[in-house]
């Protein structure tokens, strides 16, 4: 606990709480009340470090578990892909299949009404 008469230590740890320290020990001197003050500035220094690090450990098991989930969206939008490449396939071979009926259906009806012709005497089938 620091003594009476010295100042309170600001929250900023820069060099102006550094240059308030050097000026609080000098203004009381190397006696029991500046020992207290210094040892009292160095456990909350101690407490800040403590929850800093506890942080930075949160934020690593964050971090941790931030790259999994993103590891695991990354694989199923990589599947996403790959089966969009499958149905494209798919969609190209069903085009082929359809072009390849859409020629040979004409193909064969000429077919069948010319072999149908030439075993009934010329004649083409009766409508029904």
């Amino acid at each position: 606990m620091p003594a009476k008469d010295a100042p309170t230590p600001p929250r900023y740890d820069g060099p102006e709480r550094r240059a308030a320290h050097v000026h609080t020990v000098r203004t009381l001197g190397a006696d029991a009340d500046a020992l207290e003050y210094l040892a009292d500035c160095i456990s909350r220094i101690d407490e800040r470090l403590d929850k800093g690090s506890e942080r930075m450990d949160e934020m690593q098991r964050e971090l941790s578990a931030n790259t999994t989930v993103t590891t695991e969206v990354r694989d199923l939008l990589e599947m996403g892909r790959v089966g969009f490449k499958v149905l494209a396939f798919i969609g190209k071979a069903g085009m082929a299949l359809a072009r390849f009926f859409a020629f040979l259906g004409p193909a064969a009806g000429f077919l069948y009404l010319a072999y149908y012709a030439l075993t009934h005497g010329g004649q083409l089938p009766p409508k029904t």
